[in-house]
């Protein structure tokens, strides 16, 4: 699942990840993605940081702590590479993989 409200963004990643064999959902706003994840259970949850009102960490602690979602690989992505902001963003987002853009796409058997 693909969290952002970039649209052009959610929907150019979405595009490679089906290509690869995946099945991809999209969100562009956190009611959105929190219903979507609920009704579908993703795996994986690819959520941006810097989304408007309730914000990307707010939707990782969100899906953590719903039952069925609590395992789900949550993999943050943001526009801000610099270190001190990706250290904050971890340390906010125990567990949660952090990847500045661009993102690096490869195949990973963990999809």
């Amino acid at each position: 699942m693909i969290v952002d409200d970039n649209r052009d963004a959610a929907d150019s990643l979405a595009v490679l990840l089906r290509i690869a064999g995946h099945e991809v959902h999209t969100a562009h706003d956190c009611p959105k993605a929190m219903k979507t994840a609920l009704a579908v259970q993703p795996d994986v949850v690819l959520v941006d940081i810097g989304l408007p009102g309730m914000d990307g960490y707010d939707v990782a602690r969100s899906l953590r702590g719903e039952p069925g979602l609590d395992n789900a690989l949550v993999i943050a992505l943001t526009g801000y590479g610099q270190k001190e902001y990706i250290n904050y963003a971890a340390a906010r987002l125990a567990s949660t993989t952090i990847s500045s853009n661009p993102l690096i796409f490869r195949r990973s058997r963990r999809f």
